[in-house]
């Protein structure tokens, strides 16, 4: 088996031997930061941000989660509209799934998705799957078009945490 660190070692340098731009987010955490821009066959297109983390498990790190945080928001005007939408996209897209919180002025929402992975495998799995996210994310960005402001500051540090806490006391 593998170690968190060992895992985002071998996709940090599958990245960086392809020339892919990402930033070490959270070292301690193994957390990695991808920054997509709009993809210009999208037409209208959006920026998006997946956080991929690589769970801890000391010598037996066997998954990742990928996080598109708080990537859009709503007004509570179309609060229902969109969350009617996002359910529709959790059949559509059944490994990458939404969720919306609730918020003083409607709602914000996030993606996620897990994944298991083999040691020696890590470097061009997890970056498709993190090419994948980011284009599921761009996608629905584009289909709620005006029901929702996209973009925003990104997470801070704690809500990163505190989001990756709750996930794992949810498993």
């Amino acid at each position: 088996m593998a170690t968190a660190e060992d895992l985002r070692a071998e996709f940090t340098e599958f990245m960086r031997a392809n020339n892919v731009k990402f930033t070490i987010h959270n070292e301690a955490d193994n957390i990695v930061r991808l920054e997509f821009a709009a993809r210009p066959s999208k037409g209208k297109g959006a920026d998006t941000t997946v956080l991929v983390d690589f769970d801890e498990r000391g010598d037996e790190a066997d998954s990742v989660h990928f996080v598109a945080w708080e990537f859009a928001s709503c007004t509570e005007a179309n609060y229902a509209q969109v969350l009617v939408k996002l359910n529709d996209y959790n059949r559509k897209y059944r490994w990458c799934k939404f969720w919306m919180k609730k918020t003083d002025n409607g709602g914000v929402i996030t993606a996620d998705a897990d994944a298991k992975l083999v040691p020696g495998s890590s470097g061009l799995e997890v970056t498709g799957m993190a090419f994948t996210v980011s284009d599921i994310v761009e996608d629905v960005i584009i289909d709620l078009g005006d029901l929702v402001d996209a973009g925003g500051s990104g997470p801070s540090m704690d809500d990163i945490l505190a989001l990756l806490k709750m996930l794992a006391d949810r498993s």
